[in-house]
């Protein structure tokens, strides 16, 4: 018996020897390998972005999470990300300024200073 083989040459975005697999940086989507980027799949909140040929992982900028950089713990300003909500001080920890911790617990009220 001959055995005989033909070497594929991918279109831009497949690899595997029949082109039936999403390259690194890709994501399949419908059958097509869609090319990961930081505006389409992390909202433009993302140092790097790459795909594991089925989806795309985003690298978070700032405090920024989830796998698309979605969402933002609510101790962060929810517009950026990247500074303390109000009420709150010393960004990246963004610790409650109050009474106890901040005035030896003698304040009545406490507010934070604006920075």
């Amino acid at each position: 018996p001959t055995t005989s083989t033909c070497t594929c040459i991918c279109k831009d975005g497949f690899t595997g020897a029949t082109c039936s697999d999403c390259q690194p940086t890709f994501r399949r989507v419908e059958g097509q390998c869609i090319a990961c980027t930081i505006a389409a799949d992390c909202f433009n909140r993302a140092s790097s972005v790459k795909g594991d040929g089925s989806l795309c992982v985003c690298v978070c900028i700032d405090q920024w999470s989830g796998s698309n950089c979605d969402s933002c713990p609510l101790i962060y300003n929810q517009q950026t990300c990247s500074s303390c909500a109000s009420g709150r001080i010393s960004y990246p920890t963004c610790t409650q300024c109050t009474s106890l911790l901040h005035c030896n617990g003698r304040a009545v009220q406490v507010t934070p200073n604006s920075d």
